[in-house]
C-alpha cells in the first residue's frame, strides 16, 4: 500500500469568541502525508512437504501468517496436480 497525501486547511464559519470573531494564523494550511510503515502479511506453508494415508477424510495444511497482522488480507490458491491414473490424487478440497 503506498503512503497517503492530503491538504487540511482551516476555516472559520460563523465563530464568535467573546472578544469578538475569530480568525486564523499565519499558517491555516498544512500538508498531511500517512507513510505506510505497516509491512505487508507473508502467507507461507508451515512445512514444505506433507505425507497423509488415503484412509483420512479430511486432512489440515497449516499457513502461517506473519507481518500486517493489523489488516485484513484474502490469498487465493489452487491444487495443482501432475496428469495420473492414481486414484489416490483424486483431491475434493474444501478450505475452512
Amino acid at each position: 500500500m503506498r503512503d497517503a497525501t492530503t491538504d487540511i486547511k482551516l476555516e472559520i464559519k460563523n465563530v464568535k469568541s467573546k472578544k469578538g470573531e475569530a480568525r486564523l494564523g499565519e499558517m491555516p494550511k498544512m500538508i498531511l502525508t500517512v507513510i505506510n510503515d505497516v509491512p505487508l502479511p507473508v502467507f507461507e506453508f508451515k512445512t514444505d512437504s506433507s505425507r497423509i494415508l488415503q484412509s483420512f477424510e479430511r486432512i489440515e495444511i497449516p499457513v502461517m501468517r506473519t507481518g500486517g497482522a493489523t489488516s485484513s488480507a484474502l490469498i487465493n490458491w489452487r491444487v495443482s496436480l501432475a496428469p495420473t491414473d492414481s486414484k489416490l490424487l483424486d483431491l475434493r478440497v474444501v478450505l475452512f
